[in-house]
């Protein structure tokens, strides 16, 4: 498992820091934390910015939001709760996100973390964020990943900044 050392030297958010301690907490002794083991309640105020992520072996069904807080859903102008992420992210970089840095995130069993200036556009969005998101694979068994668990942030900005796609 990743240790707090590696999330300190790529972000310096409190919110990012606390929910990475939180999961290195949860894991143990194990590889992967058990998402179904967790309790959220032990961060309440991140609740709102968390993601949860059904990451079924066949990757051809997609991955289907388990849980989304309200800040994610409120992003998004609706309950993500249920729907593929692969359907619902309008992003332009789709392919850096979704199938760059989110799956293959599951499939290498890595965090991912991105920081990023986004404009969304579609029949329900029209505006740029400078989102920051961290995704944590998780595993019942400790081998197969089954779930992943996202925090993410939103805010509006003006003007677009450099992208960071990573695993780590």
């Amino acid at each position: 498992m990743i240790d707090i050392q590696t999330i300190t030297g790529i972000t310096d958010s409190p919110k990012f820091i606390e929910f990475a301690e939180f999961i290195i907490s949860e894991t143990g002794a194990r590889d992967f934390p058990n998402y179904r083991q967790m309790d959220l309640m032990k961060i309440p105020s991140l609740v709102p910015s968390i993601w949860v992520l059904e990451t079924p072996n066949d990757s051809e069904t997609g991955y289907r939001y388990r849980f989304s807080g309200t800040s994610v859903d409120e992003h998004f102008g609706r309950t993500l709760t249920g729907l593929l992420l692969e359907d619902i992210y309008p992003g332009e970089d789709y392919d850096q996100v979704v199938t760059g840095c989110y799956h293959q995130a599951v499939q290498q069993k890595k965090v991912a973390y991105t920081h990023r200036t986004v404009r969304y556009n579609d029949n329900l969005i029209d505006k740029t964020n400078l989102i920051e998101t961290m995704l944590f694979p998780c595993s019942g068994n400790n081998a197969d990943i089954d779930f992943a668990i996202g925090l993410a942030t939103y805010a509006q900005v003006d003007q677009m900044t450099d992208n960071i796609y990573t695993l780590l």
